[in-house]
């Protein structure tokens, strides 16, 4: 996501908030950040300004976000506060960067940016599991209500400040998660939909018989599989040569910069196993054989994000005898 400077002179009234100035563009649209007027609660606003976005089967999509975040109610998975088409007067106030009819979405702000600032940037063993801990939370809510997110990616997990009305991570960007609890698709042709680097076989062919909780750990895998080495286990310069990766190529050895303990490796092929049948099954499972694995050494994490500090502080492991000072340049975005 990219975070464009230009600011609006003047706060333009949606309803019961204000936007203030956009923070971002996203691939469906225009991120800004606003604020309720009677509380002063900070938020996002999510807006799908390009017109063939905001028609079927891109409207579609967006509905699904609206539902399935709507339905959810825990600390890792961001609130959905309002949603609806944008007002004429807005649009005019606007200055032509947003249409009448335009929808948007509402939801809690996140000062801190997204867990992309540090794609590229391998993360110690005990920041990365506490991360794991909390992302396998989260999708064991969602997953008990019947959504499967399908676009789990760094990009996509927020991290939410002190300063934010709930710190912490939250997963966001249900746009194209499904309620799959009693849907019948049998007549409806499905596609390919998902973020390349992170999808699962099974999303790459479409199948979406064979899709559920498993294919969001398998991207949960990638994405840890990332921070922990500081790169994909798959590269490719086509999405063609990616997907045939991810169905077909075995997963290479697993090089850490730094220590990790005896089982991650085998727990992380269990995530990313090409047959959905052979991967864990729910993401309690995947959790309790985590906190198996043997705990990680105490770290001292120096410019650790607010957020990020926070949740080390919640999964802090019983003190060991080892200790590693690491240092990460904490993210200077803003997003949602």
């Amino acid at each position: 996501m990219t975070h464009p400077a230009s600011k609006s002179p003047t706060p333009m009234a949606l309803g019961p908030f204000d936007l203030e100035v956009p923070v971002g563009v996203g691939g469906m649209g225009q991120v800004w950040r606003g604020r309720h007027r009677q509380q002063g609660i900070p938020v996002a606003i999510k807006v799908l300004t390009e017109g063939r976005l905001w028609r079927a089967p891109n409207l579609e999509a967006f509905q699904y976000e609206v539902r399935a975040m709507a339905g959810l109610h825990h600390r890792g998975v961001a609130v959905v506060f309002d949603h609806g088409l944008l007002p004429r007067p807005l649009a005019e106030a606007s200055q032509g960067r947003l249409k009448a009819g335009q929808p948007y979405l509402v939801m809690e702000y996140a000062s801190g940016g997204t867990l992309e600032a540090f794609e590229g940037k391998p993360l110690p063993w005990s920041l990365c599991r506490a991360i794991a801990i909390e992302l396998l939370d989260a999708l064991a809510h969602a997953h008990a209500r019947g959504v499967i997110h399908r676009d789990i990616k760094p990009g996509n997990v927020l991290l939410a400040g002190a300063g934010d009305l709930r710190p912490g991570l939250k997963l966001t960007d249900f746009g194209i998660a499904r309620i799959f609890r009693g849907e019948d698709r049998s007549d409806r042709e499905e596609v390919s939909v998902g973020t390349p680097q992170y999808m699962a076989p099974e999303q790459f062919e479409g199948r979406w018989q064979d899709q559920g909780p498993w294919t969001d750990l398998y991207a949960l895998g990638v994405v840890l599989w990332t921070l922990v080495t500081g790169k994909p286990p798959f590269e490719a310069p086509s999405v063609v040569e990616l997907a045939y990766h991810h169905m077909m190529t075995p997963l290479p050895r697993l090089e850490t910069p730094t220590a990790k303990p005896s089982g991650l490796e085998r727990w992380l092929r269990r995530l990313m196993a090409k047959d959905p049948r052979t991967r864990f099954q729910r993401a309690a499972d995947a959790a309790a054989r985590l906190m198996e694995l043997p705990a990680p050494d105490i770290e001292v994490i120096q410019d650790l994000p607010g957020a990020l500090a926070d949740m080390m502080a919640r999964h802090s492991p019983a003190p060991a005898s080892n200790h590693h000072t690491h240092t990460l340049t904490s993210p200077t975005a803003t997003t949602v």
